[in-house]
């Protein structure tokens, strides 16, 4: 997951690597303050889930031994408005 400031916004991101490459679908805004689970379910695709809406994108099966964690991500041209926690159950 990843999320960035756009637009007087938070919004929650898909992302994936692959190969050098990083790619991004928006899944959702969601409001400063709130709690919210967000699910990312391993198949043959990415299945991300955020605040009832879903997101399925490409898995590139790697080689076993490059494979690795890609962990939540701020991205954008903004700073954070404040401060965010967030916590990861794996």
């Amino acid at each position: 997951f990843g999320w960035r400031w756009v637009n007087d916004k938070l919004e929650i991101l898909a992302y994936t690597h692959y190969n050098g490459n990083f790619y991004f679908e928006k899944i959702t805004d969601i409001e400063i303050g709130q709690e919210y689970d967000c699910i990312l379910i391993l198949g043959n695709e990415y299945t991300f889930i955020c605040n009832g809406k879903t997101v399925t994108m490409p898995r590139w099966m790697n080689v076993k031994t490059k494979n690795y964690y890609l962990w939540p991500y701020f991205g954008g041209d903004l700073t954070a408005p404040q401060d965010i926690k967030i916590k990861v159950k794996y």
